[in-house]
């Protein structure tokens, strides 16, 4: 019998599988171990990227448990969880961060399972789906033949469109044994013929489209034609195709014009918008005035929502349709002057204006390092919005906001595209659209809230959610504002997918309150009463130098910490070297609000000589790079361009083939270093092979690919599947070994303080390293505190992916002073050298501790050694980091700002070779 468990919170604990890699089924249960475990059932049926309906008690004859960190318990409601196999590694997550944790292997699944990556990618709607899918079509036809290829393209497909049309109809099913099916396959086309009643619920969720244009991108990747059938067709006549509109906007009339534009003018503009994409919802009486329309003409239903046009592409005038209900104009301030926009864009912002029916909604491009002047300063935002008769102004600063209602891990240039659309999309609604028009101000901004993220009821007055660096108001602060006609409205959405409803709240609000924005930042960070060591409101005059250095002083906010000497001055913008220096100077410290990590170390460090007066995030401006720096420099290799072996599967491979091609593929394998730490004996824990180099010049039938085939456990063609490398030049300078007389060192990427591991003879990494040849002075250099503060300085951040190194910023341009000497070897790679016999001996004493702690006990790592508070006290340590700084003509005692100054000053002068 069924046990459901509709109210439990469960965890996901293990899997069960009957095979070695690929999706298995996910194990539910209240702790660890648990001995009642429960399977999910997902909605809609079979859809990876829909949401858990309920849990069943489930016996498994076998099982594992999990061993990796796993996700947060789920109940019913939340996203679907899947666990993946490989090589002995477990994948865990929702069907979007499932495929971005496999990125680093799809290479090698591509090639030995090629079926569980196409799943992955559908489950995601990765765009890799319609590359991938007759990848597998192939490894199916040669494993199985023909037949059995086509019965297994026909069940994908089957499945896929199946998904598709629950998403909107979840009691759809397709039974392909009926005479009655959807979906036809022969061996030309791929044919779906649904009744008008289903017909119709899917244009009324704006999906039919979508969905004709999604199976026919899946058909076509399979060599197949698509067609949507009429199923009122009589017996004996042909049966014609459904007439949909097309998908295609430069085919438009204004009668079938998108409901929104988005015109973008400049380069900031066009970066965000190519991540602009339809809300999953629309306002609720937008669906019903829609279901009412598509009652009469069934036209509208089908179409986009959203058209994107670029000012700068060619001919845009003819695309600006009449029909548009809202206008967002997307625009790079950079381009807006005292004089206005170019004459072309005002031609456009004409056009747009005499789109009466519209609302017009002025969209700042968000700038990364600091506040959108169109936002922060009323005057370069009064005349566009009154000349150009615009109804709102957008506050795209809510994305940099902690408080941002979306998704957290979005990065920031997606946050921005997703509040784009949906305050375009909201607009729709006909209530706040005659609001909008009848209440312009360029005192304004236009804020909102959608309820889709946490899938849990709002508050009724979210005013974190709606604040920003732009505006912030503080409870009970509306009535001193009524002057700005503030208004706010409550809009009920309803999801495309046709699941339920939700709630999105709209307000105008007045510009400024950074300052109550700032402390509600701090609050956040620290919500424990015991970490509330600061004060405002006293002593917090910013120094005229420090305000002088600034571009936006009034977005400030000073904080006086206890027991602190210097007061913290929380910015708006990312702060320069200028105005670090002149806080320095005055015995402050700056960082912007987004720097979590800085100002949690301002507040919690306890003594102030370890502290850092150089923030994690600050403006460098144009670096200069060398393109000699640049070679010393190589990233490791992608594992795209490798196959990798185990120490079993190596030595069972080379038992297979003769004596001399054993001596020709020794030559050819390297040891693979996953990560700094190793064995002090036995076999490497992995092997690689360049692929083209000796895979993809063989012939099906060679003994080498027909051994290595049987080790793997794969059809030999698929070993001969003939494809550029990913990153040729890097992977030949990896194969390659370091010139008579140097070493090879690796960085690993992203880590400060820097990390770094000598590697040994013939040893290659992947790409989450950095190589670099040369002698002891490469440690001693790269390992050092200059190297530390250049690379945190220039270190790309992002809250979607990991922090990493840049080859050009980074490495390019970071300055190597005379002591050393980047020399060119008889290869033609390059090496770094120095002839001090000192600084030599002593890089070679801190590795030798560096290894000596990580080996000693249990529990130790090759990170944890490099970052011992005993190897920090080392008196080589210390000697060594003193020769560094002299060589930078900096003093022993030289704090991180000095040693920064320095760098970017001998940066200036770097030569372009």
């Amino acid at each position: 019998m069924t046990t459901h468990a509709e109210d439990l919170t469960l965890k996901l604990v293990g899997y069960a599988s009957h095979t070695t890699h690929g999706f298995t089924l996910p194990l539910f249960g209240r702790y660890d171990r648990a001995n009642t475990l429960y399977v999910a059932a997902c909605s809609p049926s079979g859809d990876h990227d829909g949401t858990i309906s309920r849990f069943d008690a489930y016996e498994p004859g076998g099982h594992a448990w999990l061993s990796v960190e796993r996700p947060d318990p789920v109940r019913i409601g939340d996203a679907w969880l899947d666990v993946f196999l490989w090589n002995d590694q477990v994948y865990i997550g929702d069907a979007q961060t499932l495929w971005t944790q496999l990125a680093p292997i799809r290479a090698e699944l591509e090639q030995l399972a090629p079926l569980s990556l196409l799943d992955a990618a559908m489950h995601a709607a990765s765009p890799e789906r319609d590359r991938l899918a007759p990848i597998a079509m192939s490894y199916v036809t040669n494993r199985f033949g023909v037949d059995r290829a086509n019965q297994w393209r026909e069940g994908t497909l089957r499945r896929h469109v199946s998904v598709l049309i629950r998403r909107v109809a979840p009691e759809f099913q397709e039974t392909p044994a009926s005479a009655e099916s959807a979906l036809c396959l022969d061996t030309r086309s791929l044919q779906l013929k649904l009744p008008q009643s289903l017909l119709g619920r899917l244009r009324r969720a704006d999906a039919l489209q979508p969905l004709i244009d999604d199976a026919r991108r899946l058909a076509a990747s399979f060599n197949l034609d698509f067609e949507l059938l009429d199923s009122n067709a009589h017996p004996g006549t042909s049966v014609a195709p459904v007439v949909v509109p097309s998908s295609d906007s430069e085919n438009r009339s204004d009668q079938d014009a998108g409901l929104v534009l988005i015109l973008t003018i400049g380069r900031r503009a066009r970066e965000i918008a190519r991540h602009i994409t339809e809300p999953a919802w629309l306002p609720m009486d937008v669906v019903t005035e829609t279901l009412r329309k598509i009652d009469a003409t069934e036209i509208r239903s089908s179409r986009k929502i959203i058209q994107i046009v670029d000012a700068d592409a060619p001919r845009p005038m003819e695309k600006l349709a009449a029909a548009y209900e809202v206008v967002a104009v997307v625009v790079d301030e950079t381009l807006v002057t005292r004089d206005g926009l170019p004459t072309a864009y005002q031609t456009l912002l004409e056009r747009t204006a005499s789109l009466s029916r519209a609302v017009r909604i002025l969209v700042p491009a968000l700038p990364e390092t600091h506040p959108s002047r169109i936002l922060a300063d009323g005057d370069s935002a009064a005349p566009l919005l009154r000349e150009w008769n615009f109804h709102a102004l957008l506050d795209t600063a809510q994305a940099r906001s902690p408080f941002w209602w979306g998704n957290p891990k979005r990065s920031l240039d997606r946050r921005v595209a997703d509040i784009i659309s949906g305050a375009a999309c909201l607009c729709l609604s006909r209530r706040l659209g005659e609001r909008t028009r009848s209440a312009a101000s360029s005192d304004r901004l236009m804020v909102f809230a959608v309820d889709l993220e946490g899938r849990s009821g709002m508050q009724a007055d979210p005013q974190e959610s709606l604040g920003s660096e732009s505006t912030w108001l503080e409870p009970g602060q509306r009535g001193e504002h009524a002057r700005f006609s503030n208004f706010k409205h409550s809009v009920e959405v309803r999801e495309r997918d046709g699941v339920g409803t939700r709630r999105a709240l709209i307000e105008f609000r007045p510009k400024g309150g950074f300052e109550g924005f700032a402390l509600a930042v701090i609050n956040n960070l620290f919500s424990s009463d015991e970490n509330k060591r600061w004060r405002f409101g006293e002593d917090s005059t910013v120094p005229a130098i420090v305000r002088r250095a600034l571009q936006f002083p009034q977005q400030t906010f000073a904080l006086s910490i206890v027991d602190r000497a210097y007061t913290v001055l929380v910015t708006a913008e990312t702060p320069t070297l200028d105005a670090l220096v002149a806080a320095n100077r005055s015995g402050w410290r700056v960082a912007r609000y987004t720097d979590r990590a800085t100002l949690r170390s301002l507040m919690n460090t306890k003594d102030e000589l370890d502290l850092r007066n150089v923030p994690g995030e600050v403006a460098l401006g144009s670096i200069a790079t060398s393109e000699i720096n640049r070679k010393l420099a190589t990233r490791g290799v992608d594992t795209r361009d490798i196959i990798r072996l185990n120490p079993d599967q190596l030595h069972e491979w080379l038992d297979r083939v003769s004596s001399d091609e054993r001596r020709d593929l020794q030559r050819e394998i390297r040891p693979l270093r996953t990560s700094g730490d190793r064995s002090i004996t036995g076999d490497p824990p992995a092997v690689a092979v360049r692929r083209k180099k000796l895979l993809e010049e063989r012939s099906i039938g060679d003994l080498v690919l027909e051994a290595l085939g049987k080790v793997l456990r794969i059809d030999p063609r698929e070993l001969t599947v003939r494809r550029p490398y990913k990153r040729a030049a890097d992977l030949d300078v990896c194969w390659a070994d370091p010139a008579d007389g140097f070493m090879r060192f690796a960085i690993a990427d992203g880590e400060i303080p820097p990390m770094m591991v000598p590697l040994r003879p013939a040893e290659v990494v992947l790409q989450s390293f950095f190589i670099v040849d040369g002698d002891w002075s490469v440690p001693a250099l790269f390992r050092s505190r200059i190297f530390a503060v250049w690379a945190a300085a220039t270190l790309s951040r992002s809250s979607s992916w990991m922090s990493r190194f840049s080859l050009g910023a980074t490495f390019a341009g970071f300055p190597v002073p005379s002591r050393f000497q980047i020399v060119e070897t008889s290869s033609s790679a390059y090496a770094l050298r120095c002839e001090d016999g000192e600084l030599l001996a002593l890089a070679k004493d801190v590795e030798s501790h560096v290894e000596r702690i990580a080996n000693a006990g249990t529990g130790s790592s090759w990170k944890s050694a490099q970052r011992s508070p005993q190897l920090r006290e080392l008196p080589s340590a210390k000697r060594l980091d003193d020769i560094i700084l002299s060589a930078y003509d900096l003093p022993p005692n030289a704090d991180d700002l000095s040693i920064l100054r320095r760098i970017v000053e001998m940066n200036g002068n770097l030569a372009a070779r």
